[in-house]
Order: C-alpha cells, then structure tokens, then sequence
C-alpha cells in the first residue's frame, strides 16, 4: 500500500474522530435504547441468535466468497461517504449553517425497508419457533408469532415516528431563535441608524441625544461596541476649532520619521456590518462649514466633551482590590483611532484599552494619560500637546510612538512603563519634562531598539520591584555625564546609552 493509500486511510479515519462527543453520545443512547426495548420482548434472546447464525451459515454468509464480497463493499462505501462530504463541504458554510438540511427522500426508505426487514426476520424466526410447539398449541403459537413480530414493527415505527417529531420541534425551535435573532439584530439597525443620522444634526442638543443613544445602544448590546466606538472616534475627528483657539493654528507642519515602520492599521474602523452607517458622520464637514461662528464653536464643545466623556467611563474599569473591574459599563478591548483629531481637555486617566492611534492629534487644554494602560501598539507620532500632558504612571505593553510630537507644555512621565519598543525620534519638548522613574524594557528580539526622548539616555538599571527581563531608566543626559566623569564610575554598555 503506497503513501497515498495510507494518507487516504488516515482522512477518513480522521473524519471519524472529528465526529462530535454529542454525535456519539445520541448513538450510544439509542443502541442502549433500543437494546432494552428488545430485551423487553419475550423472546429468548440466546436461542435466535443460534438459529440466525445456523441460518446464515447455510446460506453460505460466512465463506470466503461472502467475505471478499462484504469488504469490497464495504471499501467501495468507505470511498464513497467521504467523496460526498467533500463535494458538502464546498457548498457555502454561511449558507449551510442558515439552512437546515432537508430530511432526504432515501434515509426515510431505509429506515422503512430496515423496519420490515427487522419485522419479517422476527416473525420468521418466531414462526420457525412456533413450528416446534406441539401440534395442538401449533396454531397459538403462530398466533403468538405474529402479535410479537408485530409489535416489535410497532415499536420501531413509532421511534421512527418520534425521532420525527424530535426534528419538527428542533427546526421550529431553531427557526424561531433565527426569528428572534433577526428582529433583534433589525432593531439594533433602526436604532443605530436613528442615532448615527442625530449626529448629523444642525442642532447641539440632537447630536448629544445621539451619543448617548449610542452609548445605551452599546451597553445592551455587547457585539456592536466597537463600531460604536469606531463612530464616536470618527465624529471626534471631524474639522474643529475650540472657541479659544485661533483657526489654523493646531493644524502645524509635523514631519514624522518614518525609520521604516508600518502605519497604523487603519482597518480596525471595520469591526461590524454596522460600521458602513459610518459615512452619515461626514455631512459634519458641511455643517461646521456653514455655522462656523462662536457660537456654534461653543456648542459643539460640549457634544465633543460629551462624546469625550462617554468614551473615557467606558475604557476606565475601575479596579477594586483585587483588580477586578467595577464599573458596570466598563467595555473591555476597545481600540481607538482618532488619527488627526483635535480634542479639548482630553481626559483618559486609568483607562484600558488594546490599540490607540493618535496620529498627528492635536490636544489643547490638559491631556491626561496618568495611569492609563496600552495592551497593544500605541501611536502618538506627530501629535501636537498644546498645554500640560500627563503619561505619570501609564503601562505601554506594546510598541510606542512618540516619534515627532511636540509637547509646548510640561510634560510628565514619571514612572511609566514601557514594556515595548519606544521611540521619541524627533520629539520637542518646549517646557519642563519629568522621565523620573521611567521605565524602558531593553531585552526585546527585534533588531531595533528604543530610542530616548532628547536631553535624555537610557541607564540600564533593576527596577528592584521584581519585573523579569533587562530594564533601564530614562535619566538626564547632563546627569548621565556626571556619573560618567565620577572617579568611581562603572563602565556602561555604549549601546544602552544612546
């Protein structure tokens, strides 16, 4: 037997095993069922199993020829079961598992043929029974004969008929869970449709009725969080002013490095079927240009610190003790992607999330990241913080960027942790800066490594709190110096100090 033949044998065996537990566990119930259904009939069990092999042998079941002839069919069978899950398998999934599959005309003559086969193999066997009564109760016997062979036909209609009634009643349950997941799933479109086209609404207190419409809509409905997210994200970086801010001047010339990175994955808006309702967001542009006045200026801050608002209380968990989540409306594995956006008194102390992309923001007022956790990649290149920025104690799991930002405040990072790459390439920091007890995990496989903010090197040093893998500390370049200078200094890796 060649590879082939084996490879083919271990498919098939393959397919057996990928049968589910509940498949085997529905095919060992109803041989047990229909063992002690038998074993109710009065019938010696022994003693037909006896004749029935007898009768077999006679009819030369158990030569060689019979044999041969039963493992030809039973290979040709074994070859062809598989082929015809194969061609099943090709239909569209989608489509098979919306649809049940109709009870086909050949399994219900099987089963017919199978019952009276059963029914005419017992009444013959109870007829050759009968045959050996004594002449006068012969007659009975036969009788007797009949009404049992019959009733074991009986029998094994009516399970057939209620394995019938079994499979109406799971379709029309199934069909009525499919109805019942349709009109849901229907009424979050009407709902979200109604709230996406308030956001498009000339009137401030229209646009705010739909965020928190959206918000509720997100909280009932956990499988459509991060579209609503997604259109929070994208009304947010829609053109606007603050109303103390001068027209034109957070939209600076920022030249990025590139240093060959990718860019921010920009198909994270696509989460949900839903998020196509995302082009209602853009008739904002027309809007903004038409009214754009003090007035309206002041109005849309507060949608825009409302939208702010209810995205912050759904990132931030507030953790209890034992560093479980207590906020209720706490949504858990949100990605952001507000590249470009300009956001006033940004708030997003202690907030978790996986993805961030604040690609060329513009922040003014204060920007608070304290405390706040990254699970995945965070993007803050180019980004502009016009006034005081807040990273105090924020935990970057993932690679950040930093790489051309320009901070015109104070900027502070004290005790921060970066678990991944950082790069501070380009980076402008026009006031006071704090990377005291700022944290950069140096033992990374990549080949390229972190890069300091300017003024700044990396010391490699132990946190001493018991964090696994090589640390450094972000330190003063001046007091770097010094250290170097010292009589006593220890000989640093010139790689670390970069």
């Amino acid at each position: 037997m060649g590879s082939g033949a084996f490879g083919r044998v271990g498919r098939r065996l393959g397919a057996v095993r990928r049968v589910r537990p509940s498949t085997w566990t529905l095919l060992g119930g109803g041989v047990l069922l229909v063992l002690g259904l038998a074993a109710w009939v009065p019938v010696e069990w022994a003693a037909l199993a006896v004749r029935l092999g007898g009768t077999l042998a006679s009819w030369g079941v158990f030569s060689l020829p019979a044999l041969v002839t039963a493992c030809g069919a039973g290979v040709v069978l074994a070859s062809a079961l598989p082929r015809g899950r194969a061609r099943g398998r090709r239909k569209d999934r989608t489509e098979a598992r919306a649809q049940a599959r109709p009870l086909r005309w050949w399994i219900v003559v099987l089963v017919a043929l199978g019952i009276l086969a059963a029914t005419g193999l017992a009444l013959l066997w109870l007829m050759g029974l009968a045959g050996q009564a004594r002449p006068q109760d012969v007659p009975k016997a036969r009788i007797e004969a009949v009404r049992t062979a019959m009733t074991l036909g009986a029998g094994l209609v009516g399970m057939s008929v209620l394995v019938l009634t079994g499979r109406k009643q799971w379709l029309a349950e199934r069909t009525q869970r499919h109805t019942e997941t349709d009109a849901a799933e229907q009424r979050v479109t009407e709902l979200y449709t109604a709230a996406a086209q308030q956001l498009a609404s000339e009137n401030a207190p229209v646009r705010m009725a739909g965020l928190y419409a959206l918000s509720r809509l997100g909280q009932n409905n956990p499988g459509h969080r991060q579209t609503i997210v997604n259109l929070f994200c994208a009304y947010l970086r829609m053109p606007y002013t603050p109303p103390d801010v001068e027209e034109g001047s957070s939209q600076q010339d920022r030249r990025v490095p590139r240093r060959g990175l990718r860019r921010p994955d920009r198909g994270r808006r696509e989460s949900s079927p839903l998020a196509t309702l995302l082009t209602l967001a853009p008739t904002l542009t027309a809007t903004n240009s038409q009214l754009a006045d003090d007035d309206y200026r002041r109005q849309e801050l507060q949608v825009r610190l409302t939208a702010q608002g209810l995205l912050n209380r759904h990132l931030r968990p507030e953790l209890d003790e034992s560093g479980r989540a207590t906020n209720k409306e706490f949504w858990a594995d949100m990605d952001l992607d507000l590249e470009g956006a300009t956001l006033y008194r940004w708030d997003m102390r202690d907030c978790r999330v996986r993805h961030v992309n604040f690609t060329r923001a513009e922040f003014h007022s204060s920007a608070r990241f304290d405390g706040a956790g990254f699970h995945s990649s965070a993007w803050f290149a180019g980004a502009g913080f016009h006034d005081s920025a807040w990273f105090a104690g924020a935990g970057f799991h993932g690679p950040a960027w930093f790489d051309g930002a320009g901070f015109h405040g104070p900027a502070w990072f004290a005790g921060a942790g970066f678990h991944g790459l950082a790069w501070f390439d380009g980076a402008g920091f026009h006031e006071r800066t704090h990377f005291g007890r700022a944290w950069l995990r140096l033992d990374h496989e990549a080949s390229i490594v972190s890069s300091p903010p300017p003024g700044w090197v990396i010391r490699e040093r132990d946190p001493g709190d018991g964090r696994e893998g090589r640390w450094g500390e972000l330190v003063p370049a001046e007091d770097a110096a010094q250290e170097a200078t010292a009589p006593d200094a220890e000989p640093t890796d010139p790689d670390v100090d970069t």
